[in-house]
This record gives structure tokens, C-alpha cells and sequence, in this order.
């Protein structure tokens, strides 16, 4: 036993003679290696053997399928985005069909083009944090719904409003199957409530 044990099994703060003395002969050691250790790492032949090497160098990139967790795939083919300011415009100069929380803006391309959809709320809705608030419900909305019933060649704008904050979203739902519904009803030249 040495004095350096001395103090670790006493649990003294206060190391015994023997174990001052096994410390101050730890102090006078030099630093220098006695001898050459082996390296801290192993050598390169000693890796792993068990992968193939491939003679070209790195493996080509391959494609991946995609992975969905939801049908999201199906619902997203039939409409995209709608970015341009001219394309807003486009649809505000169409047909507007007001409902609580939302107004809906729909303008045909006369093109086969999949149905694209637009979403915005001024600041009369309220602040940043507000309006992306709105627009977020508005999207899932129209996600969740009738998206199928998005006809090719139309542009959709969903004008935001207050109301859309609190309103029940099951109410919003509804409200957007019922503005689609007369959106493409007046394009016919038929106007029912």
C-alpha cells in the first residue's frame, strides 16, 4: 500500500506523512517518457476488413424513393403554389366569394395546367405572428378538404380575415366547400345559396 491509498481510504483532506511524502515524489517525476508507447490509434491493416472496396472509389448516387407517412402525395400532385403578385392579381380581378373568415378568389387560366393556390391576409388582421397564423389555417383547410375539387386551370386566392383566428376549424371547412361550390356554380351562370 502507498501513500497515495493512504489518503483515498482514510478520506482525509489531510494526507499522512506517508502519503505527503508519496506526493511530493510524484511532483519530482520528469515528463519524459521512459520508453516509446505504442500509438493511440491502430494502424490502417488493422480496420475493419468486412466491407467490399469499391475499385471506382465512392458509391454513385442512386435514386430514393419517396417516403410518405400519409396520402399527402395524392393530394399535393393536384394543386401547387400560387407565388407571383401578377397571379393574385389575376384572381382578385375574378370571382369573390365572401365567407367568415376567409374570402375566396378564383380567376380560370383556360389552360390544363393543376389548380393553384394562393394564400394572404393583410395587416388589417393583425400583426406577423397573427397573419401567419391565418394563413396556416387556411392552408391546412385546404389540404385537409376538397382539394380534389380544385378544378385544373384556376387560380385560387384565400383572402384571410380576423375571424379565421378563433372560428371553429370544422366551421372554416365547411365554409371553404361551400365557397368552392358557388365559385364554380356562377362560372356555369347558376347562383344558388
Amino acid at each position: 500500500m502507498n501513500g497515495f491509498e493512504d489518503v483515498w481510504r482514510t478520506g482525509s483532506s489531510f494526507p499522512t506523512a506517508r502519503a505527503a511524502e508519496y506526493l511530493k515524489r510524484e511532483a519530482d517525476l520528469s515528463t519524459e517518457q521512459a520508453r516509446a508507447q505504442a500509438p493511440s490509434r491502430f494502424p490502417r491493416a488493422h480496420v475493419n476488413q468486412g466491407w467490399a472496396k469499391n475499385p471506382l472509389g465512392t458509391s454513385r448516387a442512386r435514386p430514393q424513393a419517396a417516403v410518405c407517412l400519409r396520402e399527402q402525395a395524392a393530394r399535393t400532385t393536384c394543386m401547387e403554389p400560387l407565388r407571383q403578385r401578377a397571379k393574385f392579381l389575376a384572381a382578385a380581378s375574378g370571382i369573390k366569394v365572401p365567407a367568415a373568415a376567409f374570402v375566396l378568389q378564383a380567376c380560370n387560366r383556360r389552360d390544363a395546367e393543376p389548380a393553384r393556390v394562393g394564400f394572404t391576409a393583410s395587416k388589417k388582421v393583425g400583426n406577423a405572428v397573427e397573419r401567419n397564423r391565418v394563413r396556416r389555417r387556411l392552408r391546412e383547410v385546404v389540404r385537409l378538404s376538397v382539394a380534389s375539387r380544385l378544378r385544373a386551370g384556376h387560380d385560387y386566392v384565400l383572402v384571410g380575415r380576423r375571424a379565421a383566428l378563433d372560428m371553429p376549424f370544422d366551421r372554416m371547412t365547411k365554409d371553404f366547400e361551400e365557397a368552392l361550390r358557388r365559385v364554380h356554380a356562377r362560372r356555369h351562370g347558376v347562383e344558388s345559396r
